[in-house]
């Protein structure tokens, strides 16, 4: 119960943290790709090894 109290608070904080930073660059298709290209190339050097 003590441990999901803290991960609560510990979200809280980190939403907060990010309302309050400056906005971001607009979000398009070749940010997900790039997105996908890093998951993809990171699943191929984890299934190595």
């Amino acid at each position: 119960m003590i441990r999901k109290d803290q991960d609560r608070l510990h979200l809280r904080g980190l939403l907060l943290a990010g309302a309050a930073s400056a906005p971001a660059a607009p979000v398009n298709p070749a940010y997900f790709e790039g997105l996908r290209d890093r998951l993809r190339k990171a699943a191929k050097v984890g299934a190595r090894g």
